[in-house]
């Protein structure tokens, strides 16, 4: 980031790479839901001969690069990845927060279901059309069905 200086001691934003100086971009990786900060989360660049990040490992990363467009991946177990393109310019200073989306179990799922519609978590609904015999399809016949291809 702006104040970085180079194995020299030279400040960064004076030095010239191929008669390009960079831009930086910095954010934080969280959680869609909760909003708290990913700790092992990884951004990635598209080309990472055009950038170069820093995780914090708390969920926070920093950017410096060459102005341009790039495009940044945030990733982290048990969530979706998310994608940004950002245009960087000479000497900008951009924030770009990524809030990850949780990837969360059929078997969670199942049990959120279960406990919505009444069910004794102990219960282990029969597989047949009417498991509560209501002559309905409703939220058990889910369960059951839910449960039956998740195993």
């Amino acid at each position: 980031m702006a104040g970085d200086q180079d194995q020299f001691g030279k400040p960064i934003d004076d030095v010239l790479i191929f008669g390009r100086k960079y831009g930086y971009i910095k954010g934080t990786v969280t959680d869609l839901l909760s909003g708290d900060p990913i700790l092992m989360a990884t951004v990635a660049p598209g080309n990472p001969y055009n950038m170069q990040i820093t995780m914090a490992g708390d969920g926070n990363y920093s950017a410096r690069g060459y102005p341009g467009y790039h495009w940044l991946f945030a990733t982290a177990e048990n969530y979706t990845e998310q994608a940004v393109n950002i245009q960087l310019q000479e000497g900008d200073e951009i924030t770009n927060d990524f809030r990850l989306k949780p990837i969360i179990p059929l078997s969670d799922i199942i049990l959120v279901l279960q406990l919505t519609a009444g069910m004794e978590l102990s219960e282990s609904p029969t597989y047949q059309v009417d498991i509560n015999k209501d002559g309905k399809i409703g939220m058990a016949e889910i369960i059951a069905y839910l449960r039956a291809i998740s195993e």
